[in-house]
């Protein structure tokens, strides 16, 4: 998982494979960002995922809330070939998708 801080805005870069091994990470990182440091601006990259394990979808939507409920807002950003794999996925629903992060920088303008 990569971590990047650009112009107000925390880019995450999932890898390959997410699965409660990795995301736990994730947690904790979001909760530091979120209420030490403030941050109110998230991308969430899943380029490059190729799986997403249940309890891993879990935790992405409940930080995606939490991020919400602070008055934060979250990009979902997806190549179209992901896209169109993860379409009818419950964890895209009602969600602002991006095709790449160049794309945050045009919806979140700080």
């Amino acid at each position: 998982m990569n971590f990047e801080f650009r112009k107000g805005i925390l880019f995450i870069r999932f890898p390959g494979y997410l699965n409660r091994a990795n995301v736990l990470e994730f947690k904790q990182r979001i909760d530091s960002f979120l209420f030490e440091n403030g941050i109110r601006y998230f991308v969430f990259n899943f380029e490059h995922v190729q799986r997403i394990d249940e309890f891993a979808m879990n935790m992405i939507e409940e930080n995606y809330q939490k991020v919400l409920s602070y008055q934060g807002r979250v990009l979902f950003c997806l190549n179209p070939k992901v896209a169109l794999s993860m379409k009818h996925d419950r964890l895209l629903q009602n969600k602002e998708i991006i095709s790449n992060e160049i794309g945050a920088f045009q919806c979140i303008q700080i």
